[in-house]
């Protein structure tokens, strides 16, 4: 005889207490609103089990030890927290502390060694997700233990999906929001190998914007502030190969922004080591292909900051990963948003400084200047308008009067007795300051 069919296989007492209980929660038609309406719940799920306990929050910790025992599938942590998660996805802030009782986290990670499907996982990290977007930093501590960590683990080995992918990772990024001194302490517990880890197998697949968007803001989360032994958890090879992936799906100018904005606080403030590990052609490749996503001035600045903080040093060898076609073509591509002063002076900043060779690519406008010499192998791009142009010359010895005559020969030559302002980083170009400004910069930037 064939096998018993699902549908009309009796339920095992463990699948009727689970049953019994998400009837409970749906009692009145709508779920808990507050922690005394859960409290009556649970009380009255330990009462049909036998079960009296001492308190009201007591009774909410042995309910959960009680469907830990029930929960032993996939299907089971997902019916069930697929029902939390809507209880926790507005709550009231006395709910949250429901969830902040140990012994309901205790149950929590008992349940998580079941969420062995991208659905159980989804479920789970949404309610997670959920419960640590509160604002207090005692609720962002109570997921940061050791177990906790260790289920942020386990589910991601399951998180196949963008979507489980995505749900994981807007529970750890809020988790480590944040600046509170716990929020520091937070940070610490997460900037391990353990995490980079976490983050690397998950990235293999995020194929969503959105997936790529919030697996970057846990690390934006993380390495955010000045701490060099946080920031050197994430400044590895396999990161370089995490976020080079990434780029592939960053096709929009929020997920971008986040990539931009991990990589820059890695490499802020970082030592030349930390940063040169991100000057590969990997990365070169990875700024290029976002750079046609970079169509706000937010991604245009962030995408700017990324390469200006791995370049900014004076190791050549550096320079010369960037000093190529391809980010001169970014450069030309960005411009057309970079559309406030603000980003104006970071993508300035996107070029290699003097002393590296850049040729043009051909979204640039390619002027060879009388003024510069033929064997010129350093430039300086020149926003005119709506139009960047190159102007070949010696940067050590160029002098504001050339830069003035390179301008208006492009521009019109009838603006020749027209006072023109040049400008590097926001600051007025003068011969007094020039070789200072030159010097750092390869982007002088014409008011319109």
């Amino acid at each position: 005889m064939s096998d018993m069919s699902d549908a009309a296989r009796p339920l095992s007492s463990r699948e009727t207490h689970l049953d019994n209980f998400l009837a409970d929660l749906r009692l009145h038609g709508d779920l808990p609103s507050n922690l005394e309406e859960l409290q009556h719940v649970c009380s009255l799920f330990c009462r049909r089990l036998h079960h009296d306990a001492a308190t009201p929050n007591a009774s909410i910790e042995h309910a959960f030890a009680m469907l830990a025992r029930s929960v032993t599938s996939p299907e089971t942590v997902r019916r069930l927290f697929s029902e939390i998660a809507a209880l926790t996805s507005s709550p009231a802030a006395s709910l949250i502390t429901a969830f902040t009782i140990p012994g309901v986290r205790g149950a929590l990670a008992r349940m998580s060694h079941y969420a062995t499907t991208a659905d159980a996982v989804s479920a789970l990290a949404t309610t997670i997700s959920n419960i640590t977007s509160s604002p207090k930093p005692s609720v962002k501590v109570g997921y940061t233990t050791r177990i906790m960590i260790s289920v942020m683990q386990h589910m991601a080995l399951h998180a196949t999906t963008a979507e489980a992918v995505r749900s994981v990772a807007t529970a750890i990024s809020n988790i480590t929001h944040g600046s509170s001194g716990s929020t520091k302490l937070v940070k610490h517990a997460f900037a391990t190998p353990t995490m980079a880890d976490i983050i690397a197998r998950m990235s293999h697949h995020a194929t969503k914007p959105e997936a790529v968007r919030w697996l970057s803001t846990c690390v934006c989360n993380i390495t955010n502030g000045s701490d060099a032994t946080v920031k050197a958890a994430f400044a590895t090879p396999g990161m370089v190969i995490v976020f080079a992936r990434m780029s592939h799906h960053a096709t929009t100018p929020e997920a971008v922004r986040l990539i931009s904005t991990s990589v820059s606080n890695i490499t802020s403030g970082a030592d030349a080591t930390m940063t040169a590990v991100f000057a590969t052609p990997a990365i070169l490749e990875a700024v290029a292909r976002m750079s046609h996503h970079a169509t706000t001035p937010e991604a245009v600045h962030w995408l700017s900051s990324f390469v200006c903080t791995i370049t900014r040093g004076t190791d050549a060898r550096v320079k010369a990963v960037f000093a190529t076609p391809a980010i001169v073509d970014a450069l030309a591509r960005m411009s057309h948003h970079a559309t406030t002063p603000e980003v104006m002076r970071w993508i300035s900043t996107f070029v290699p400084t003097p002393g590296a060779v850049v040729t043009t690519g051909e979204s640039a406008k390619t002027t060879f200047s009388p003024l510069a010499t033929a064997t010129a192998s350093e430039c300086l791009f020149i926003a005119i308008d709506a139009s960047l142009f190159t102007f070949y010359c010696d940067v050590a010895t160029v002098t504001v009067a050339d830069i003035r005559a390179f301008v208006i020969q492009q521009r019109d030559k009838r603006l020749a007795n027209v006072p023109v302002n040049l400008q590097v980083d926001c600051k007025m170009l003068t011969p007094d300051n020039a070789r200072m400004l030159l010097r750092n910069r390869t982007v002088v930037l014409i008011p319109t």
